[in-house]
């Protein structure tokens, strides 16, 4: 208990985007500790019972109203789980038959729960926006970022008018990318893909686009704290899966009553990296739904310490083989970033959605000042394509200016210091510009001035790093 609770009060994990943007994947990982923990405990007495399937109900509809893949737990986990324990463990059926039926019934009532919800909240499907299912399994064997989010297939999306045209696109690219690709390629992204969901390299900066204004003491600590933590946030993933594992190479001698809910937690671990192999998009923060799996694996009480091997050969390479490939995945490819984000506002709408563009008048100008605590050399300002803005960085103490280039760039040596970034239409029609604008909210510690009039709750969208030939 003590090293769990360090893993998430002081290892990487306590600080990485599972708590700055806390309602991304947090919750469903919060929710299947809790659907398995009431699992485990589950109560004899009737009253008891009563109580607990309401939570269970609760919580399985919750899950999937945030997180539709959480389906996976009917599919690779209640139906397997039930046909395994239906051959060889009636007795252990007979405990678990009440809370599954509750699972069971409570993802029939998710569906409808869902479309109450859009009801109440006035939401409505825009098929103008609306991607379908086919396109995520169409992007995943995309070879050049082996099963990842790809921008290109994105766009390629986003330049059909509906989704009616969207389907029938992907009906014809669909077989002929795994058509391209061959059983040999399809296999390679298979593993690639794998690699990617149980990677944990990049965890620390997913989701994360720098310091608003970078720290000037962290700066001189940030590459080597970087590579700390990543070597931390492996070695543990690397100890809980080792830890996880042995429970599949060995049997207990002593069988516990909690054994069908730990074959339960391995089917459905099974199930979530089948899923994300095999048909959807792969991205190292999808692979974390394995955590809270990995720690009901291996830590429900009731483990002998004495172990016999298990006699099947099956159970002891395939073990053996996903050992090696997690740690594998997380011993390679580590994210060695040589860019340290000095300052930075990247919050932004998807491309996706077609954030509303903003225009400046003819002779008209933006600024905002910027605080640069180190050096920069390559600085960058958000310009919508083909947009005629002239664009400069002033150093406010000096008065020295650098001009930035017509998409909004400079690369060279910015001295520490305080800035403004200053943009201008200088021609004889309205420019579009990028302004975040959001509600209430301030996204950076300065605000847009236009034509120095101050636009609350604005920003510009922009960079400015220094790039180390090495760490």
């Amino acid at each position: 208990m003590l090293a769990i609770a360090a893993f998430f009060l002081f290892s990487p994990f306590a600080y990485t985007y599972y708590l700055q943007v806390y309602y991304t994947d947090l919750p469903i990982l919060v929710i299947l500790l809790l659907i398995f923990k009431l699992l485990a405990d589950w109560p004899q007495k009737r009253s008891s019972q009563f109580i607990n399937a309401v939570i269970l109900f609760g919580l399985v509809v919750c899950g999937q109203l945030i997180k539709p893949n959480l389906i996976i737990l009917a599919v690779a986990g209640l139906f397997l789980t039930f046909s395994l324990l239906l051959q060889q463990k009636k007795q252990s059926l007979k405990k678990l038959i009440i809370p599954l039926a509750v699972i069971g019934f409570a993802f029939a009532a998710a569906f409808p729960a869902s479309s109450a919800v859009n009801a109440v909240s006035g939401f409505k499907a825009n098929n103008r926006y609306s991607f379908p299912l086919t396109h995520w399994v169409w992007m995943s064997y995309n070879p050049h970022d082996h099963g990842m989010y790809n921008t290109s297939d994105v766009e390629k999306m986003i330049s059909l008018p509906s989704k009616t045209t969207r389907q029938k696109y992907l009906a014809k690219a669909l077989p002929e990318r795994l058509n391209s690709l061959g059983l040999g390629g399809i296999l390679q992204q298979w593993v690639e893909k794998v690699a990617v969901s149980l990677n944990v390299s990049t965890l620390q900066v997913a989701y994360t686009g720098g310091f608003i204004q970078a720290p000037k003491f962290y700066l001189k600590w940030q590459l080597p704290v970087h590579i700390l933590s990543q070597a931390i946030m492996r070695s543990s993933f690397i100890w809980l899966y080792l830890i996880g594992l042995s429970r599949c190479l060995f049997q207990l001698k002593y069988r516990s009553k909690l054994d069908s809910i730990r074959e339960l937690a391995i089917i459905l671990a099974v199930g979530y990296i089948s899923f994300y192999t095999l048909i959807w998009e792969a991205e190292s923060r999808y692979g974390q739904v394995l955590l809270p799996l990995l720690l009901i694996i291996n830590t429900l009480p009731g483990y002998e310490l004495r172990f016999t091997w298990k006699k099947s050969l099956t159970a002891k390479f395939g073990a053996i083989i996903l050992c090696n490939l997690v740690i594998l995945s997380n011993l390679i490819s580590w994210h060695t970033a040589t860019n340290q984000i000095i300052a930075a506002q990247r919050s932004q709408l998807s491309s996706q959605y077609h954030a509303k563009t903003s225009w400046l008048l003819p002779g008209k100008s933006v600024s905002q000042k910027i605080i640069f605590n180190h050096d920069i050399n390559k600085f960058s300002v958000a310009v919508p394509p083909k947009a005629q803005i002239t664009g400069k960085l002033i150093n406010d103490q000096t008065q020295q200016c650098y001009s930035l280039t017509s998409s909004g760039s400079y690369s060279g040596i910015i001295a520490a210091g305080s800035y403004h970034i200053f943009l201008r239409n200088n021609e004889l029609r309205s420019q579009p510009i990028e302004i975040t604008r959001t509600v209430n909210y301030r996204l950076t510690s300065a605000v847009v001035m236009i034509n120095g009039q101050t636009s609350h709750f604005t920003s510009l969208i922009y960079k400015g790093i220094y790039k180390s030939e090495s760490i």
